[in-house]
């Protein structure tokens, strides 16, 4: 058998702004494909390429485009925001 095992990086919702969290919180970004549960939501990495672009156009918050760019460098397929994701000191956190 062989079994398809995609990798996802996990961080909390702090490392978004209030702003982006809502906008997640209400489908509001159309050109990320994600699931929310109302506790978290995962996102489907996009390719280097559509990141660049959706970058360039400006279409996604900055924080989410670094949050992104991280899981693309691990090689993951999903990025996980989750309430009681880690807090990495490494990053901007919003109190929200």
């Amino acid at each position: 058998m062989i079994f398809e095992i995609n990798k996802e990086i996990v961080f909390s919702t702090a490392h978004v702004s209030a702003d982006t969290g809502a906008l997640l919180n209400d489908d509001k970004l159309e050109e990320l494909a994600m699931i929310n549960d109302g506790f978290s939501h995962r996102i489907l990495v996009p390719s280097p390429r559509e990141l660049g672009g959706l970058s360039i156009r400006g279409e996604i918050p900055s924080e989410l485009v670094d949050l992104l760019w991280l899981a693309v460098g691990q090689d993951c397929k999903w990025l996980l925001l989750d309430v009681d994701g880690p807090v990495l000191e490494e990053l901007i956190s919003y109190d929200w």
